[in-house]
């Protein structure tokens, strides 16, 4: 215990650089040199249960001089199928070092204990002598006096869930207190983003080919409308517009027929007469068009005396075939 006493106050005349300066007087007591409280409690009360330690580490293992293994945590023990030992295993029977390359030795992990440290799982084959990789693990060893053993903390290194998938563990295997949740969450994260950047670009992609396939289809349309309509007419039309019917005073038409047609046919094979027809039709509505001329394809209809037709077509034709 101490015990802190208050003096009068007085001022400081001894000193030249402190002169005439007011200051406190305290006097402080200790009554007791021994420690009230202990630092910690006995060390017999702070041991962990084995399994508590196998619990809060599932990824860990002891293993003693010898190489035996004297310990696995809860996340290995999975790995392995093995819920009790039948003896003490070799470290390289259930284990492989994979970094740094060194002996697997007691003796050459102890003069490695400053580095990382990755190993891994498998399931040996005493028979075939052949071993299949389950999972790497990574971590640090370290050296136990007290056990003169030494002990491998590590966890899997994965990065996705998938990697779970078949060796008989889930997330919830890694502990809270390690990082690697974070970093699998945030990678399975970051891959469904790509997942759905990936689905709208096809997305997207389709529907430019869906727009471009929509503009072609009303080109079409434009087009069909054209050749059976005047433009001004068909442009109304496609713009969802009421044609108003004209009246034309003067017209000049032109009733064509090809001479001869029926000796032509008699003499040609059906698809040289389709050629020829194809040809001809075609260069007369060329010239049509170079001379802004309408072609109808159809008759009008019989004049009515009583009221005159009121057709929507303005035919001129004078081109020189």
């Amino acid at each position: 215990e101490v015990e802190v006493m208050g003096m009068p106050p007085s001022f400081c005349k001894d000193s030249s650089e402190f002169i005439d300066q007011p200051y406190l007087l305290y006097s402080v007591n200790i009554k007791s040199t021994k420690p009230s409280l202990s630092p910690c409690k006995p060390q017999s009360s702070l041991v962990i249960p084995t399994s508590m330690f196998c619990k809060t580490f599932p990824f860990h293992c002891m293993f003693d001089k010898a190489m035996d293994i004297l310990q696995v945590g809860n996340g290995i023990r999975r790995l392995l199928n093995k819920r009790e030992f039948q003896a003490k295993p070799q470290f390289d029977e259930w284990f492989e070092i994979l970094a740094p390359k060194i002996n697997c030795t007691f003796s050459g992990i102890m003069t490695m204990l400053n580095m990382q440290f990755t190993i891994r799982v498998r399931r040996g084959d005493k028979v075939l002598k052949k071993s299949t990789g389950v999972m790497d693990l990574k971590g640090q060893m370290i050296y136990i006096i007290e056990s003169n053993a030494i002990l491998f903390l590590g966890s899997p290194c994965v990065d996705r869930l998938e990697d779970f998938t078949g060796r008989g563990l889930y997330l919830s295997d890694i502990p809270i207190h390690n990082a690697l949740r974070d970093v699998v969450l945030i990678g399975e994260q970051a891959r469904a983003q790509d997942g759905l950047k990936k689905r709208l670009g096809k997305l997207k992609a389709t529907l430019e080919q869906a727009h471009q396939a929509l503009e072609e289809e009303k080109k079409k349309t434009v087009d069909l409308l054209c050749s059976i309509f005047p433009e001004e007419v068909a442009q109304q039309l496609w713009q969802g517009q009421v044609v108003q019917a004209k009246k034309f005073n003067n017209v000049t038409m032109l009733f064509s027929d090809i001479v001869g047609f029926t000796a032509i046919c008699s003499q040609c094979s059906a698809m040289q007469v389709i050629t020829m027809l194809n040809e001809l039709y075609t260069r007369f509505d060329y010239q049509c068009g170079e001379l802004d001329i309408y072609k109808v394809k159809n008759d009008f209809p019989e004049r009515n005396n009583c009221k005159r037709s009121e057709w929507d077509m303005k035919n001129y034709f004078d081109s020189k075939l």
